[in-house]
């Protein structure tokens, strides 16, 4: 067996209903709010054919005409606002106050404010014109900029490339002095950039990143570099290591 549909209808709590009627009272009420809106006919909730500043004035055909509409055009818009509702008759007949002029009147036309409020009511300036000659000049920098922006990036990346070729040994003694002049000759190019102190460690965190930087020891004590094979192919095919006495033979044991 199913269960029975159970109908919850919504509680109007007492201070809700006092507020309702407090309102009802002072004439603000559905009608009297729909009523007010159509016939000041309200700029904002139509859409706009132009933008604020190209609309010449109140009279502009484009906007929504600032007359007031008859009581019969305005019972009309009202009543297909409020015809979708369930019980209508307080509002019908609250809609036949308004188009005899016996419902209550705003507080906004006791006060003097029932002026029509022209579309403009503020200064409305268009786009600032751009000539020929101040386009030409705003790309030509934009595109320098880019330039100068494109060819520090190229530079950061070869200083971290060489960075990291000094740490694998495969860059020469005289390729490290060479790119060290050219560091030290181009390294004031007018870049106030922050970043420029810390390309050692960008170079060094992209040889970690790609696995190259403290390499494993190989041998118990560990590679020899490249430097120190270069030194010791240069002492002869003896491979004696200078700096030990007992390896040099003396002048006696030549003569001898």
């Amino acid at each position: 067996m199913a269960d029975p549909v159970v109908e919850h209808e919504p509680e109007i709590e007492e201070e809700e209903e006092e507020d309702v009627v407090e309102l009802k009272v002072t004439g603000l009420t559905g009608v009297k709010v729909l009523w007010t809106l159509f016939e000041r006919r309200v700029q904002p909730l139509k859409a706009r054919a132009h933008p604020l500043y190209q609309y010449t004035g109140d009279g502009d055909p484009t906007r929504t005409s600032p007359e007031v509409l008859a009581p019969a055009e305005l019972r009309s818009q009202v009543w297909m606002v409020i015809k979708l509702l369930k019980d209508v008759e307080d509002d019908t007949a609250e809609l036949d106050r308004h188009q005899d002029g016996l419902a209550p009147e705003p507080a906004a036309r006791r006060e003097g404010h029932d002026s029509f409020t022209p579309l403009r009511a503020r200064v409305y300036y268009p786009p600032l014109p751009e000539g020929e000659d101040t386009r030409a000049a705003n790309r030509a920098k934009n595109e320098r900029l880019q330039a100068l922006s494109l060819q520090k990036k190229k530079d950061r990346a070869a200083k971290a490339r060489r960075h990291m070729l000094r740490q694998q040994g495969l860059l020469s003694d005289e390729s490290e002095e060479t790119d060290d002049d050219d560091e030290d000759d181009g390294g004031d190019d007018g870049d106030d950039d922050d970043d420029d102190d810390d390309d050692d460690d960008m170079g060094e965190r992209y040889a970690e990143a790609l696995g190259l930087g403290k390499r494993p020891a190989e041998g118990g004590a560990g590679g020899l570099s490249s430097k120190r094979v270069r030194a010791d192919s240069g002492q002869g095919s003896s491979g004696a290591v200078p700096g030990s006495e007992g390896d040099v033979p003396s002048s006696t044991e030549g003569a001898a």
